[in-house]
This record gives structure tokens, sequence and C-alpha cells, in this order.
């Protein structure tokens, strides 16, 4: 499996077998993809999976003073869930891995 990026404003990361897959998980279809050189996707090396993190947006980071916090726990201000290399590793199918549309 493969982890494929696709920028149009906001970002979206998908895991899929490969290129065609991908695109169909972003246009829901198998068609001609003829026009695949005029969008931003990528796919993305497997050494930058540890260093992509799935985030718990209702979880922002605390204040450095509170007693429980752990900066290693958080990424952007938000509560770590998984990397994306961990992610993987557990996965079964395809599908949309994150996007930052909240």
């Amino acid at each position: 499996m493969k982890i494929f990026e696709y920028k149009d404003g906001e970002t979206t990361w998908v895991l899929a077998k490969d290129l065609t897959e991908a695109m169909a998980l972003f246009d829901g279809s198998f068609g001609n993809f003829s026009y695949l050189d005029s969008i931003n996707l990528k796919e993305v090396p497997k050494d930058e999976w540890k260093d992509m993190y799935l985030l718990d947006i209702n979880e922002p980071e605390p204040d450095e003073d509170d007693e429980e916090y752990d900066e290693d726990n958080y990424h952007a201000g938000y509560l770590i869930i998984e990397n994306f290399e961990e992610y993987v590793n557990r996965s079964t199918s395809s599908g949309v891995i994150a996007c930052t549309e909240y």
C-alpha cells in the first residue's frame, strides 16, 4: 500500500495500492484520468510516514505548566493519535487517512 497526498487549497491523504486507486478515491470513479497532470497529487515516500500524524482536534495542546503535559504527545497544537506509518501497518483496506479541512 502507498500513501498519496492531494492538495487543492486543503490537503487530503489516502491509502491506496496505486495511483489509479488513489484517483478513484478522490473522484469516485475508475474512469479516464487524463487530467492527472493538471492536479497536485503525489506519492508520499515511506520514510516520511513516521513524521506525519493523525491528530485529535478536540484535544488542544495544554499549557506547558500542566503537570501531565508531554510535548512529544502533541503536534501542531493537537494531541497525536498515531503517525501515518502506524496507521498503514494496522489498515486492512484503502481509503482516506486524513484531511486538513475541519
